[in-house]
């Protein structure tokens, strides 16, 4: 197997893992009261979200 074959095959499976990854830590949500918190939790989200669907557009094109 050629070393770019390998190294796609590597960023292509790191890539899927980061996505489910994030999936993880979005789904597992603190138990928070403080408005301030949620508001840092729903921040942090968002930017998971956006992680995950960068990742996903560029799954194919690996």
């Amino acid at each position: 197997m050629g070393v770019f074959k390998q190294r796609l095959i590597d960023l292509h499976n790191e890539t899927r893992a980061h996505v489910r990854d994030a999936k993880t830590q979005i789904l597992n949500k603190p138990d928070v009261t403080d408005s301030s918190d949620k508001a840092t939790w729903e921040e942090q989200c968002s930017l998971l979200i956006r992680i995950v669907e960068r990742e996903q557009r560029l799954l194919p094109k690996i």
